[in-house]
């Protein structure tokens, strides 16, 4: 017992200190910016990106067009993670229907995200006003992540997540100490198993999502007057039952698509990248069809 007892002991100093060697890598690799706060300037929100901060042209894919710009928001999927930049959806988009399309997918994030750039006014300040539609795209990922801190591989900080407070919720952001902790694999590896654990409740997901896509919902009508919100659901239907409830019940105007219905086949090898991410082959199919139904160049 004495010698699994001081073996047990070894093993843990060895993994602690291949855990420090692990973060003292990652902190010298990256610039480490604790900017997960409501007060996100704009540039903070775009360096983290890599995108070129300019505060007269922040619109990714953009058209000297007068008609009505489109917002997008979402993960990865958004962002178009591994694709080239004319393959993305905003580029499709953006090419398709001759408007500028401001992309503001990122990977890892979910509905977090969203309400951390609808919640800052110099972010909110550089998107376009006039914009006609706010197009979400969802995947069933976005329900776990309601519950925990993710970090992203941008800057290395971490999105906020939704906690139960009385009878609402709140957006609880990271401290600074639980910003670098999460940077180790235990720490990390625990959180997911939670949040896992934690989406496996329907009611609790519920309960969770309609409270928070309410909220999107209001500030995106208080800060977009003419705007359509979408939501595109790009995944299996685990999840569609819970949004298209939610939406119903709370009365929402929210335009809910399925991506199935624009291509039943979607399972198909050749919609996906080897990793799990959309091709440029599936956006192909999609956007004309997204744009049609949404009766985007009428």
């Amino acid at each position: 017992m004495k010698k699994f007892f001081v073996n047990f002991l070894v093993f843990l100093l060895a993994l602690l200190i291949l855990e420090g060697i692990a973060l003292i890598i990652n902190l010298n690799k990256y610039d480490i910016a604790l900017n997960a706060h409501s007060n996100w300037t704009l540039k903070d929100y775009y360096s983290a990106r890599n995108f070129y901060y300019n505060e007269s042209n922040i619109g990714i894919n953009g058209k000297d067009s007068t008609l009505p710009p489109v917002v997008l928001f979402g993960c990865s999927y958004t962002e178009g993670f591994g694709l080239r930049e004319n393959e993305t959806l905003s580029a499709r988009l953006s090419d398709y229907t001759n408007r500028t399309v401001y992309n503001n997918g990122f990977s890892g994030s979910g509905l977090s995200l969203i309400e951390m750039i609808l919640s800052s006014e110099e972010v909110v300040k550089a998107l376009p006003p006039n914009a006609e539609y706010i197009i979400y795209t969802f995947i069933n990922d976005h329900i776990r992540r309601m519950y925990t801190y993710r970090s992203w591989s941008f800057a290395q900080e971490m999105f906020p997540r939704y906690v139960k407070r009385n009878d609402g919720i709140e957006l609880k952001y990271p401290s600074p100490s639980l910003n670098w902790l999460y940077r180790t694999f235990i720490h990390r590896t625990i959180e997911e198993y939670i949040a896992i654990y934690r989406a496996c409740n329907s009611q609790t997901d519920e309960y969770f999502f309609r409270r928070i896509i309410k909220r999107i919902d209001d500030k995106i009508k208080n800060n977009f007057k003419q705007a359509k919100f979408v939501i595109l659901y790009y995944d299996v239907p685990g999840y569609y039952e819970i949004i298209e409830n939610s939406i119903k019940e709370l009365n929402l105007n929210i335009i809910l698509l399925n991506v199935y219905d624009f291509i039943p086949n979607i399972d198909d090898e050749k919609y996906w990248q080897e990793d799990g991410h959309p091709s440029a082959e599936a956006w192909e199919v999609i956007v004309p069809k997204l744009v049609e139904k949404l009766k985007m160049n009428d």
